[in-house]
């Protein structure tokens, strides 16, 4: 499994602007970033890798 880190605006939840779980600073799986790229229109999301992270760090 694979691990990006989330980049994205202080407030930004993850499937919603409004969403409680934020999304800036997290870990995600590659699934998970390609399943929600952006959370709301005009999303400034953006993913880095880390091939560093193993299932057992996240």
């Amino acid at each position: 499994m694979q691990y990006m880190q989330v980049f994205d605006s202080a407030g930004c939840g993850w499937t919603s602007h409004k969403d409680t779980d934020k999304a800036t600073g997290t870990l995600r799986t590659v699934e998970d970033a390609a399943a929600w790229p952006i959370s709301h229109p005009r999303c400034g999301r953006a993913f880095g890798p880390r091939p560093d992270v193993t299932p057992n760090d996240a």
